[in-house]
């Protein structure tokens, strides 16, 4: 055989080998690049809600930077554990991703005979946001602080309430938690969402309320709401006046906090091509803006802070569901 065609024979097979190691880095195990398709970004809530913008906003800031689409759906029914279960079975392929809330520690917390166990069939992505829920009265309630309120309970032992958006949400977790670490005896008065509770309130049917801040910090800017406290550890950078529930009573913290999951399973090298991609959403004016919007602030994890996250989070609710009694609707 003539040099040229021992040189076009090496060619040849320097070709396949380069081609065949495309996508397949020796000795990582790593899966071809991802996404190469469309991606679900599972919602277990309805439309509208703080789970679904913050999907929605993430969805568009990954299709802008990876080009593919980030379909989201909306799989809604048994307080978000419809959907969650759902993503939980998917394929772990790096083609569906669960944004979960605070909802997740709630049930899982309280649901004991679950279909699944999140530590075991969710892989945590990122912690991507943290928003507080705020502690409101009527303005007619003679109070001004956390500790009036406390004092205000012990004077009408039992004769005041306190709403909810409904059973087992944060919202519910808040007031009872309220209950145990003041220890005062007050009635909790769930609602059908944020909105009918903080109506509620704003009518004078309820003493005061634990809800989302988007939805009761503007009436408490009206004047129809009276702010009290914000939820998280420390006050908030959407209201810096308002105190923390921790400034009265240090062991409070209650949060609607956000963040991607995937099946357990999905390889890591995706895992981590999605904390990536988060990240960079993170640093996004149009992501912030709207986070800001939401009275949520970002925070960006790892997937084991993450997965701390979670774990704490239903111990304490864990804790404050058996000393409530509190059993799944």
């Amino acid at each position: 055989m003539s040099f040229n065609g021992r040189a076009a024979g090496i060619c040849v097979v320097l070709v396949t080998i380069a081609t065949a190691a495309q996508g397949q880095p020796s000795g990582t195990g790593a899966p071809p690049s991802w996404p190469t398709k469309a991606v679900r970004v599972i919602v277990p809530s309805t439309p509208g809600g703080g789970a679904d913008t913050i999907g929605r906003i993430f969805s568009s800031s990954f299709y802008e930077s990876t080009g593919q689409r980030f379909v989201v759906e909306n799989r809604a029914g048994a307080g978000t554990m419809l959907g969650t279960q759902f993503a939980a079975k998917s394929s772990p392929d790096g083609y569906t991703l669960l944004i979960a809330s605070a909802a997740l520690a709630v049930n899982t917390a309280l649901v004991t005979k679950n279909d699944f166990d999140p530590s075991k069939e969710l892989s945590p992505v990122i912690w991507v946001s943290s928003t507080a829920l705020m502690l409101a009265t009527h303005p007619s309630v003679p109070v001004k602080s956390v500790r009036d309120l406390i004092a205000l309970a012990n004077a009408r032992k039992g004769k005041m309430n306190g709403a909810s958006s409904g059973s087992g949400t944060t919202s519910h977790m808040s007031v009872e938690m309220f209950k145990q670490l003041a220890h005062i005896d007050v009635t909790h008065v769930p609602y059908n969402g944020a909105a009918p509770a903080s109506i509620a309130v704003m009518s004078g049917q309820v003493d005061f309320i634990f809800s989302n801040m988007l939805t009761v910090y503007p009436q408490a800017q009206a004047g129809r709401l009276r702010a009290l406290a914000v939820t998280t550890a420390k006050r908030s950078a959407a209201a810096p006046e308002v105190p923390s529930m921790a400034d009265t009573l240090p062991d409070f913290e209650s949060d609607n906090w956000y963040g991607f999951f995937v099946p357990a399973g999905t390889p890591k090298e995706i895992v981590a091509r999605i904390n990536e991609e988060a990240r960079k959403a993170l640093r996004s004016s149009a992501v912030l803006e709207v986070m800001a919007r939401e009275g949520a602030e970002p925070v960006g994890s790892t997937p084991e802070e993450l997965a701390s996250k979670l774990e704490r989070e239903v111990q304490r609710y864990g804790k404050v569901i058996k000393a409530a009694g509190v059993k799944p609707d």
